[in-house]
């Protein structure tokens, strides 16, 4: 007897192979004779028995019938080199279309069932191997037959498979119900005999009058009637799914099995309702239940059936099989909301993770009710409305209708929620309510107190009852702590008020029970809200993503939306030394990075940043700002700290340098200073303008004003009180006058040059 040389490419339809009747097979047709003097008809009748046979072979389940083992990827372990018993557990075998590869080592290569089950058994005949799996095969009973005057009988061609229905959303339910299963099988004499034994639903007025209760339509009835039986006998409605699968369910609720489908041994093979829809791509709804599936169809929607949540592995093995032809595939899931439904929706999204072509996701057409026919019975029209929306959201992911349907209220809730948050300063107030949450930048140039200004904002916002985080990266906490307690003599009585830096270093002191006072009152009214993160003796650099977890675990910690302030913007590192070389790569990090924040979180958070020297003449604008365009695009309001004396007109006239330095250092030199907050821009109410204050820098003090009448110095005063133009300085010279007007140290300075 002759042998089949490579079984992995042995198929069952490949009849037309040559065969040489010595014994040798060419391209895996499957004979192994030696007799040379058989007729043309003993050969045709012994080829025909023979492929009956193997075609019943290859009709199986063929994980089931090689008793495959599942690998952890979706894949199966191979029986030949055991891929998938590695640590990972990633089987290389592949089952599509009923056909067997190993990816791993080539061990099968597109073989059928009948040709693994060879390889797997180290059997080299295939008359041997259907001897084994079927006891009645006999390759001689033909020859007997013939002998008896019998007719040989024909070769069978291959079954042509059926051409893929037209997609459309008006898919009829009869073409859906009777979809044959994914592999074309022998049609089951059983099952054959019991349909031949039920009556069509328009003989059967029962099963009719129950679709009608559960909620179908007489138009609906009609489209499906033809794919639909009634067991009189067991009081069944049957839903012809295939000729070798059905869907029975009760229709009286007295019988002890609601539901039944055919037993593999009557030739049953489970086979999932629907799902050659998946081959068309687009929106496909999945349900649990037939009657789940076709009220999804009545509603407007594409779907398929599971029949039972416990089908979920034999979905993602036909998704598996059949990966290659799948493009664009959406899958609804709708099964039942209860555990087991739940449990099905997360095993198919985790099963189907990372296979191309298609997706799966949860959509809520349920409305609360339990399963989707339930819905239609007492809300079709807003099943209808939900189907149409969860396909809508497909063809128009970032629609703005469905955001309104079910997010819009939410998120504005959580917006008012937030509310807004005055600041303590009368006139900010006064225009704009307060803050909200979003990003405010605020800018300065040194000498101007943004620091301060900020800073008291904050403490008047804890004392309003608002939680607020300060990083800073720049003073103490000893220094701020300070500023307030000096702030606070300065509200009681302004003769008599003490600086930050003579209560620090203890030049002046407050009596003890005035003391004792300002500090309680600071503890009960400002401390216990007011958190100052002093960075200064950190082990880890102070980063933007340092920033965000300290105040998600306070978030976390307190169930409060804190006020966020950083102080400031341009000191702030980066993990990466790439973004950390470059200043403006490290400004835009660190500004995206709070926008996330604020976004996540609705929060108010509020960026300090230093200005360009090159704008410390000119009124402040967004060209002022260092090292960032976002600044301009991001921020949600974008404040600018300067002297009210930039709006003379002396400070639009490019050649008057030196009235403009000697103007601005008489204006500094002023107590108090008058500053000007400039609004460059505010998202949220579109206003642009100015607020003025009374800034009194050694009581780190703020105070509301109106606009102030200055006397501008003349080009003679200016030129009388500026100093001569200074000899040419050495390299080190002019470093040191650099060093002097380094910003972060300037609030300070002046302090100390006060006394």
């Amino acid at each position: 007897m002759g042998f089949v040389t490579d079984f992995s490419k042995a198929t069952v339809y490949d009849w037309d192979d040559e065969i040489n009747w010595d014994g040798e097979v060419k391209n895996g047709g499957g004979f192994s004779f030696s007799r040379k003097d058989f007729t043309a008809e003993e050969k045709q009748a012994m080829q025909a028995y023979q492929k009956q046979f193997r075609a019943k072979i290859n009709s199986y389940n063929a994980a089931e019938f090689l008793h495959l083992t599942k690998a952890r990827n979706g894949g199966y372990i191979c029986p030949i080199c055991g891929s998938g018993t590695g640590k990972n557990h990633t089987g290389g075998l592949s089952i599509k279309g009923g056909r067997l590869t190993c990816f791993a080592r080539d061990c099968l290569r597109n073989a059928t069932i009948l040709d693994s089950y060879m390889k797997i058994h180290g059997i080299t005949s295939v008359d041997t191997a259907l001897k084994e799996l079927c006891g009645d095969y006999d390759i001689t009973e033909p020859l007997k037959e013939l002998k008896q005057g019998k007719p040989a009988p024909k070769v069978p061609s291959e079954p042509s498979k059926p051409a893929a229905a037209e997609s459309s959303e008006n898919h009829s339910l009869q073409d859906i119900t009777s979809t044959p299963a994914p592999d074309t099988l022998p049609p089951s004499d059983k099952i054959k005999a019991y349909y031949k034994q039920c009556l069509p639903m328009s003989q059967a007025p029962e099963a009719r009058e129950y679709l009608t209760k559960r909620g179908f339509t007489a138009d609906t009835l009609h489209k499906v009637e033809s794919g639909i039986l009634y067991d009189r006998n067991g009081k069944y409605i049957v839903f012809k799914v295939s000729d070798n699968y059905y869907c029975a369910r009760d229709i009286t609720g007295t019988n002890k099995i609601r539901y039944k489908n055919p037993a593999e041994k009557d030739g049953g093979v489970v086979t999932l309702p629907g799902v050659r829809e998946l081959l068309h791509g687009g929106d496909v709804f999945v349900t649990e239940g037939i009657i789940d599936m076709l009220s999804v169809m009545q509603a407007g929607g594409r779907a398929m059936s599971l029949v039972s949540a416990n089908n979920v592995h034999k979905l993602i093995q036909w998704v598996n099989a059949e990966r290659d032809k799948l493009t664009g595939v959406r899958l609804l899931l709708s099964l039942d909301n209860d555990d087991p439904g739940r449990k099905a929706t997360a095993a198919i999204i985790e099963g189907l993770q990372g296979i191309k072509g298609i997706t799966a996701e949860p959509a809520d057409i349920l409305g609360g009710c339990h399963d989707v026919n339930e819905r239609l019975q007492s809300d079709s029209e807003g099943l209808t409305a939900a189907v149409s929306a969860a396909c809508r959201i497909s063809k128009r992911p970032d629609n703005t209708a469905d955001y309104i349907e079910k997010q819009f209220l939410i998120d504005l809730d959580d917006f008012q929620s937030v509310g807004v948050k005055p600041t303590g300063y009368s006139n900010l107030d006064g225009l704009y309510k307060g803050i909200y949450s979003g990003l405010y930048i605020i800018g300065a140039i040194s000498s101007l107190g943004k620091t301060t200004f900020i800073h008291q904002l904050c403490e008047q916002l804890a004392r309003n009852g608002e939680h607020v985080i300060y990083f800073s990266l720049e003073q103490s906490k000893l220094e701020l702590v300070a500023k307030s307690i000096a702030r606070a003599t300065a509200l009681e009585d302004m003769e008599t008020a003490i600086s930050s830096i003579e209560l620090r270093t203890g030049e002046r002191q407050i009596p003890k029970d005035k003391f004792v006072k300002l500090i309680q009152d600071y503890k009960a009214n400002v401390g216990e809200r007011l958190s100052i993160v002093d960075t200064e003796n950190l082990d880890e650099p102070v980063t933007a993503d340092y920033i965000v977890t300290k105040v998600e675990k306070y978030i976390a910690a307190n169930n409060v939306r804190p006020v966020v302030v950083v102080d400031y913007l341009q000191i702030i590192q980066s993990q990466n030394a790439a973004i950390s070389a470059d200043m403006r790569l490290l400004v835009d990090d660190v500004i995206k990075k709070m926008v996330m924040l604020k976004k996540k979180h609705r929060l108010p958070v509020i960026l300090i940043s230093s200005m360009n020297r090159a704008n410390y003449l000119s009124p402040v604008d967004f060209e002022s700002f260092k090292e960032s365009g976002l600044i301009e695009y991001s921020a949600d309001v974008t404040w600018g700290l300067q002297l009210e004396v930039m709006n003379d007109k002396v400070f639009t006239n490019a050649a008057k340098t030196i009235e403009k330095r000697e103007t601005i250092k008489k204006q500094k030199s002023q107590t108090p200073r008058y500053i000007e907050l400039v609004v460059l821009k505010d998202r949220y109410r579109g206003l642009q303008g100015s607020l003025y204050f009374e800034y009194y820098p050694q009581f780190d003090l703020f105070v509301p004003s109106e606009p102030h009448e200055i006397e501008i110095m003349s080009e003679k005063e200016a030129a009388a009180v500026s100093k001569p133009k200074p000899k040419k300085q050495s390299k080190a010279e002019s470093k040191l006058n650099e060093l002097d007007d380094l910003e972060p140290f300037d609030d300070t300075l002046y302090e100390l040059g006060a006394l």
